[in-house]
């Protein structure tokens, strides 16, 4: 017993995607750099809730730059880990686990620490800011000011993961992964890029690029990138079904991310 259990925990070191992990790390790493850079913007966004008296255009570009490809790179590891997770757990521990995981410290987060969080845009701007509890009480849940603060990436990663297992129980064989290898065509991808920028495009004709819809309390999320991140979710989805970034699948070299990066941007 001692031995099949050494060797079902080697055959999953083996089978683990460790460049997945420096990469999700590696981001994580950025995302903390970035909401720091934007209090150092020239000028910083009013909305942003610590912004320092000093401040360079360095940090704009360094913002401008990595907003356009950190939160799409977390959907699509989200998206990518989704099935076998799935298959391994089960759709009622699937379901638990995420609920746990991330439903959980999501509205943990909204209701304790996204307070905390946004008033300190009132204790930094204002010589008199209203006392904590005046202000969560009359102001943070108000209809015009709540938001989720950095809780929106779990809110949104928690809907996704929803409508995902309603779509799998009607349609199972959708997800089911191809027995070989694929790589996408030089039209799926700019066919991709072509949709998901129009989504963005759109939906800025109506919203302004860094607006936050949280009035139904349930959701937040910015209604320029909602679908950008859906389709990065979907994407990854996508990926595992084809086998990409396996061993024997599509393996883009790094050349090819930072062209598409600096079309992107």
């Amino acid at each position: 017993m001692g031995k099949s259990i050494e060797k079902s925990t080697k055959g999953n070191m083996e089978n683990r995607m460790y460049f997945m992990d420096n990469l999700r790390a590696f981001i994580i790493l950025l995302v903390i750099v970035f909401h720091v850079a934007i209090g150092y913007m020239a000028p910083a966004p009013e909305w942003w809730y610590v912004v320092d008296i000093k401040s360079h255009p360095v940090f704009n570009l360094f913002v401008m730059t990595t907003d356009v490809f950190i939160m799409p790179i977390l959907f699509l590891l989200a998206g990518y880990f989704t099935m076998p997770v799935l298959e391994k757990q089960g759709m009622s521990t699937f379901l638990r686990e995420k609920f746990f995981r991330i439903v959980l410290p999501w509205i943990a987060g909204v209701l304790f620490l996204a307070p905390a969080i946004t008033y300190m845009i009132w204790y930094s701007r204002t010589s008199t800011p209203p006392a904590y509890f005046t202000y969560l009480i009359t102001n943070f849940f108000s209809a015009a000011t709540f938001n989720h603060a950095h809780y929106w990436f779990l809110g949104d990663l928690a809907w996704f993961f929803v409508f995902f297992a309603a779509i799998y129980k009607a349609f199972p064989s959708l997800f089911q992964r191809k027995a070989e290898a694929s790589s996408p065509s030089f039209v799926f991808l700019v066919l991709f890029g072509l949709v998901t920028a129009a989504t963005f495009f759109i939906a800025n004709f109506y919203f302004y690029a860094d607006e936050w819809f949280s009035r139904l309390y349930i959701i937040s999320f910015q209604p320029t990138r909602f679908f950008l991140c859906a389709c990065y979710f979907a994407l990854g989805i996508h990926a595992w079904r084809n086998r990409w970034f396996t061993e024997e699948g599509y393996m883009p070299h790094f050349s090819y991310w930072m062209r598409h990066l600096l079309l992107q941007c």
